[in-house]
């Protein structure tokens, strides 16, 4: 409904995707208390799985492009950082 740019929405995507999985990764390290490095890996490797799978679903055709390495390089390193950050924060009590 608006005039936003093609390069604006792609910047936006990015960083709703990194925020999304730095999440996932945060709070699964978080729950696990250890191993951050890996768990916040496969919390990003689930996600972005999940995400060709419903792509490939909605569009009717599975295709790997730029933009698609793009968004798992930015998933993984996303949920990586936010599994590193879960496991080194401690919780109140």
């Amino acid at each position: 409904y608006g005039n936003i740019s093609d390069a604006v929405a792609n910047a936006c995507s990015t960083v709703a995707a990194f925020v999304s999985v730095f999440s996932a990764g945060f709070m699964t390290a978080r729950k696990r208390k250890c191993a951050g490095f890996l768990s916040g890996l496969v919390a990003g490797i689930i996600y972005v799985l999940f995400a060709l799978i419903l792509g490939s679903v909605i569009t009717g055709s599975f295709s790997v492009s730029a933009e698609t390495v793009k968004m798992l390089a930015v998933s993984v390193l996303g949920s990586v950082i936010g599994g590193i950050f879960g496991v080194n924060i401690k919780k109140r009590k």
